[in-house]
């Protein structure tokens, strides 16, 4: 488990009941979510007719720049690497480029 992971927690979910089986920031294998998954299964504190709720945030940063050419400069750099759903949102008091993963078009 990678730094940040949070296995089979008590921590409430923050909507309604249940528990986290899995919070991870990190890339989990087939074998890792299989016994998570039986885990679950046989946990006799847990309510088996729950359902599980896979949950993907992609990712979404604002960054500040502090000048239009400088954020003009990490938009592109944003788009080369594959965030096409980013852009800047100009104001007289600062520049924020929006950067997006493809998961919020």
């Amino acid at each position: 488990e990678g730094s940040g992971d949070n296995v089979g927690s008590n921590i409430p979910s923050g909507k309604g009941s249940g528990r986290w089986a899995l919070s991870s920031h990190a890339t989990i294998t087939a074998e890792q979510l299989i016994d998570i998954l039986d885990d679950n299964s046989t946990d006799s504190t847990s309510d088996n007719n729950t359902p599980l709720i896979f949950k993907h945030e992609p990712l979404l940063l604002h960054v500040a720049a502090s000048c239009l050419p400088r954020a003009e400069k990490l938009l592109s750099l944003a788009l080369s690497l594959g965030f096409r759903e980013s852009g800047i949102v100009s104001t007289p008091k600062r520049c924020t480029v929006a950067i997006r993963g493809v998961g919020l078009s």
